[in-house]
């Protein structure tokens, strides 16, 4: 796990490496073991290194292969790369290095990229510089796991694992974007593909680009229209139940083992939850002294479960307890290394782990995070589904507008969570996902043309739902992973993301996902044999916060950035901030009023923790 950063001059000007120094220097949290750069004509690449396999100088970056004829500067972890180096062996390739970066760099340029990167099972964003056509190639996993971010100055492309190192260019300028500013309040999460800063966005999920000179190919090696198969969803009958529990079963428990391969310290993220408990029962019993650590953020906590868990599998847990204003001080700690206003309440307590793992020697962690999206975890989607199955048959509906009133206040704390109160209005809902999400709208249109008719309309639409959350809900989860662990130089897995589980659980009709009232039916059924019957049915909590540990905190606007962000007269400030207590609108705000004071305001970490703190006590 590492850090990269480049220059790419599409006019032809010699890239001056001296300006990756700064780039680098930002990100050196990403890669504390190792540090390289390297030029040649136009491009310029450098790389951090966290040394996870391979610690010796065999794996050093950014690396080169065929002579100097390929170029690699690579941030992840490429699970399936023992056997990709038997191939690659057998077609007379010679490795120095035991780790997968060499079998990376070896695979694209033998390979090609398009090849390549459809063999990848892992996590990864890279920058492969091919020297024999001088063209610069980009890549990025499946979903996403691995960041990349990038910025255009004129012919001049930059890039970087986090957009903090694109900012060390002198070019490049923190300016916001004010479309991404009211979509963060509004929807409530960033979007995958763009920042809150006006010159930086990301390579998307799944992207492979070739760039040569000033033309740009942008093109996909993972596609989700490509991966479905419409039929396979409408499959019915015991023989499909029991295909896929067995394919289930050895696809989790290889994608485990993969996620194990480690030369130094290891262990896992367990919450209590069916996920992440289930990915500890299958590691414990392949690592020799697994221990678990879980956080403990007022009440409710998850401790009590983890502990649950861990007394059932014979593996230690540590409980990692936050008070009140350790989390205040984390929560601008998170918002500077997350470059963005937190979307969660949950991040300082990640962040909080993450460190007092990082202390205790540990360097790798295995979570259960992906399962919810791919395998139905979200109560949402069955109560889409059930509503609209009824309304299809045209049956009668209690009043006022549905099922139950139970129903209609979850619809509602829906509506005021996303902060649209206009999801009471659908125009001006459709208005909103149009002005400000128009490529999810675009995205989930051809994902419906794709599954076309061969399903019944409420199974389709709980289809839809769990892939646009598998493209706009996840990549926030996964951005934040990837942050808090890399600030305290940590490198988070996640087994449940693996290649063979993504294309089973794309494909599982809706029946294994959601039966009976019960989410995530073919996962539970695999953990009832691992874990206690109370953790196996348990409902999902979804790492809870007390929202006392950041009640007050939007006292921090008054007289901040966010007015005139958001371009409020005083006397509207003045009314309004006082009003904005709601607990998921407050921390949003706040994080955004602290992300405007380190980023555009330049002030440290320090003293924006200083300035919380006293608007609270105040």
């Amino acid at each position: 796990m590492c850090g990269i950063a480049g220059i790419y001059h599409a006019d032809g000007r010699v890239a001056d490496p001296r300006h990756l120094g700064p780039m680098l220097d930002r990100i050196v949290h990403r890669g504390p073991d190792g540090r390289g750069t390297w030029h040649s004509g136009s491009c310029a690449l450098g790389h951090v290194r966290l040394a996870v396999l391979d610690r010796s100088e065999h794996a050093h970056q950014p690396m080169l292969v065929g002579g100097g004829l390929g170029t690699l500067a690579y941030n992840g972890e490429v699970y399936n790369f023992v056997e990709l180096r038997a191939e690659l062996e057998a077609e007379g390739a010679r490795f120095t290095s035991t780790g997968d970066a060499q079998v990376v760099a070896e695979a694209l340029l033998r390979w090609g990229p398009e090849r390549a990167t459809r063999r990848f099972d892992g996590m990864f964003a890279f920058a492969f510089f091919d020297r024999r056509d001088g063209v610069l190639w980009l890549g990025r996993d499946a979903v996403g796991i691995k960041p990349l971010a990038l910025t255009r100055q004129g012919d001049t492309l930059l890039f970087c694992s986090e957009p903090k190192g694109l900012l060390a260019h002198p070019e490049v300028s923190a300016e916001v974007d004010p479309r991404e500013l009211q979509r963060f309040l509004v929807v409530g999460r960033p979007d995958p593909e763009r920042s809150i800063l006006r010159e930086v966005e990301f390579l998307p999920a799944g992207a492979l680009w070739r760039i040569e000179g000033r033309r740009e190919d942008r093109g996909q090696h993972f596609d989700l229209t490509q991966v479905i198969v419409p039929e396979r969803l409408a499959r019915r009958g015991r023989a499909v139940q029991r295909d896929s529990e067995r394919r289930l079963e050895d696809s989790l428990e290889r994608s485990v083992v993969g996620h194990l391969q480690s030369d130094v310290p290891l262990a896992t993220l367990c919450s209590g939850g069916v996920d992440s408990s289930l990915v500890t029962s299958l590691a414990a019993p392949r690592h020799e002294g697994l221990e678990a650590w879980v956080a403990d953020v007022g009440r409710p906590s998850e401790a009590k479960a983890a502990r649950t868990v861990g007394r059932h599998l014979g593996v230690p847990i540590h409980a990692i307890s936050v008070e009140r204003e350790e989390y205040l001080r984390l929560w601008c700690e998170a918002v500077s290394h997350e470059d963005a206003p937190c979307t969660h309440p949950s991040t300082p307590a990640l962040l909080a782990v993450n460190r007092a793992c990082r202390e205790a020697g540990i360097v790798v962690l295995l979570t259960g995070e992906g399962a919810d999206e791919l395998f139905g975890g979200y109560p949402r989607y069955a109560m889409g589904h059930n509503l609209l199955r009824r309304v299809r048959r045209g049956a009668s509906l209690p009043r006022p507008w549905g099922r139950s009133w139970r129903l209609v206040a979850h619809w509602l704390r829906g509506a005021e969570h996303a902060h649209v109160l206009a999801a009471r209005e659908p125009r001006l809902r459709r208005r909103l996902a149009v002005a400000l999400a128009p490529e999810q709208t675009l995205r989930l249109q051809a994902l419906s043309a794709h599954l076309g008719d061969v399903l019944p309309v409420a199974e389709k639409a709980a289809h839809l739902a769990a892939l646009d959350d598998l493209h706009a809900h996840l990549s926030w989860i996964l951005t934040r992973h990837d942050r808090m662990g890399m600030a305290v130089s940590i490198e988070t897995r996640l087994p449940f993301l693996g290649a063979d589980l993504i294309e089973l659980a794309l494909n599982l009709p809706y029946r294994l996902k959601q039966r009976g009232g019960e989410s995530k039916w073919l996962l539970r059924r695999a953990a009832r044999r691992r874990l206690p019957r109370d953790i196996v049915s348990a409902k999902k909590r979804g790492f809870p916060v007390d929202p006392r540990f950041h009640r007050g905190t939007s006292a921090l606007l008054e007289g901040g950035w966010v007015p005139d962000l958001l371009g409020w007269s005083r006397a509207v400030a003045q009314d309004l901030l006082p009003q904005i207590e709601h607990s998921t609108v407050r921390f949003h705000y706040t994080s955004l009023e602290i992300w405007a004071r380190l980023r555009l305001g330049g002030e440290s970490v320090a003293s924006v923790s200083e300035a919380l703190l006293k608007a609270v006590r105040a």
